[in-house]
């Protein structure tokens, strides 16, 4: 198995929304009360994008998909490109993954569009699978579904509406639609998969995960975002995360959730304030190897 992510062990509930504000309340206090920050930024980490790879080993793994990576790109809350996605796109570019799946609230606003074509069309390269789901600000944004499938289409990318597609040796992806805003719907996600060595499932937020209703399914591996990893993260005060993220999950690395294997990113952007602070966001590049 990986080794488990020093940031995968904190466990927080879900805490109310009055809450988080009384806590944010409280963070931005405290960086007010901090002394002056040095040139590197100190704890005021967000535009330093953590890139790393992450190990995943499967079973029965076949050797067409053996070192097999994919980009696990989330919580972009595009309004434009600015520096961090140019960051992520340097990125992408150096580390050549053959599959970039976007799992939810990429945009920011429903102005956000042309951002969103651009970005997404940066990201494509010939052989390369670009797939995204949506999350809940996406849905709140309104954009009809319609067009959002033509966007994505028009960049070279494909969006997953409780769907699956198998692509090259047997690798199928199952995108599902929103679980906030009561959209998901693994059963139809799931409905004419064929058997496949190797399935991956795209959820926004990773409550499902560990959900006891719905079919039964495993999967090699399941992808999340939606917690932003806390985005403010002061000491002796637990990680608040958003609705949907469940009793447990915040950032990391998860080996035993009921679906299989999951990895929950702490995500690209911010939500509610334009900060992050001890939890800097995160492309993670996950590398499919034999266990």
């Amino acid at each position: 198995m990986p080794l488990r992510s020093r940031r995968s062990c904190f466990c927080s509930p879900s805490l109310s929304r009055r809450r988080f504000l009384v806590l944010v309340g409280a963070a931005v206090c405290s960086v007010a009360a901090l002394p002056p920050l040095s040139a590197d930024g100190g704890g005021f980490d967000t535009d330093a994008l953590d890139i790393h790879e992450v190990p995943v080993p499967v079973r029965g793994l076949p050797r067409p998909l053996e070192g097999l990576t994919i980009a696990h790109i989330t919580d972009t809350h595009l309004g434009k490109l600015g520096r961090l996605e140019k960051q992520v796109i340097t990125a992408v570019q150096a580390q050549n993954p053959a599959v970039i799946v976007l799992t939810g609230d990429v945009l920011g606003s429903r102005w956000a569009l042309p951002a969103l074509a651009e970005f997404c069309h940066a990201l494509t390269a010939p052989g390369r699978h670009v797939l995204a789901v949506r999350g809940n600000h996406d849905v709140a944004t309104h954009v009809p579904l319609s067009d959002l499938h033509a966007l994505y289409r028009r960049a070279g990318a494909r969006l997953l509406v409780n769907e699956h597609c198998v692509l090259d040796a047997g690798l199928a992806i199952v995108g599902t639609e929103d679980s906030v805003t009561k959209h998901y719907d693994l059963r139809r996600a799931l409905q004419g998969l064929p058997a496949t060595p190797v399935r991956i499932h795209l959820s926004h937020a990773p409550a499902v995960f560990d959900w006891t209703h719905g079919p039964t399914a495993s999967f090699a591996l399941c992808l999340a975002g939606h917690t932003h990893g806390g985005q403010i993260r002061l000491p002796f005060f637990p990680p608040i995360v958003p609705w949907g993220a469940g009793p447990r999950f915040v950032a990391g690395w998860y080996p035993d959730t009921r679906m299989g294997p999951a990895y929950v990113s702490r995500g690209i952007g911010t939500s509610g304030i334009p900060l992050r602070f001890n939890c800097p966001p995160e492309l993670p590049f996950l590398r499919l190897t034999r266990a």
